[in-house]
């Protein structure tokens, strides 16, 4: 599974791009070229794949408009969430991967469509319009992420050390 981090910001962060790509390679530093950034208005999302996962970006990542979407992991209940989408006039683009199903449904239904699905993940979404973030994961907590506030906003991961990686993280008991 790949590494997702990224950062929701109080304000314009001109470095945020920086920030999220140098925690995601704190994590695996020798894998410049395996990682993904969307850089939206007010929120960061970066996804660090590994190599057997070269292919998967098309299903990891979706973008619409100004609002994005990265998870990891797996999930049953994909063909479940496309056939409810299908069924209420959604025009599905043909081969659309599962990031790009999960956003639309989470747009076409809410966020009550993603919660409770079946399987080990985790979602981030930032939600421009209505300038909110989602951050879920499986039922048991299997995969994990992590969070802080910090000084410039929240910053989030699913590895700790992408985290502990920032420079103003205080690393005290």
């Amino acid at each position: 599974m790949g590494i997702i981090s990224g950062a929701v910001f109080h304000h314009n962060l001109l470095n945020g791009e920086h920030l999220v790509r140098a925690a995601l390679l704190s994590v695996e530093p020798d894998a410049k070229d395996s990682v993904a950034i969307l850089n939206l208005p007010g929120c960061c999302l970066g996804m660090l794949f590994f190599k057997h996962e070269a292919g998967m970006r098309d299903r990891r990542i979706a973008v619409n408009k100004k609002s994005g979407l990265m998870w990891t992991g797996y999930i049953n209940d994909i063909e479940s969430l496309e056939q409810r989408l299908t069924k209420s006039g959604y025009d599905m683009e043909r081969g659309a991967g599962e990031a790009q199903i999960l956003l639309e449904s989470y747009f076409k239904f809410g966020i009550e469509s993603l919660q409770g699905l079946n399987g080990l993940y985790s979602i981030v979404i930032w939600d421009d319009k209505q300038k909110c973030f989602w951050a879920l994961t499986d039922r048991y907590g299997f995969t994990k992420l992590y969070y802080w506030l910090g000084p410039d906003g929240l910053m989030f991961a699913s590895e700790c050390k992408a985290i502990v990686s920032h420079p103003k993280y205080k690393k005290a008991m």
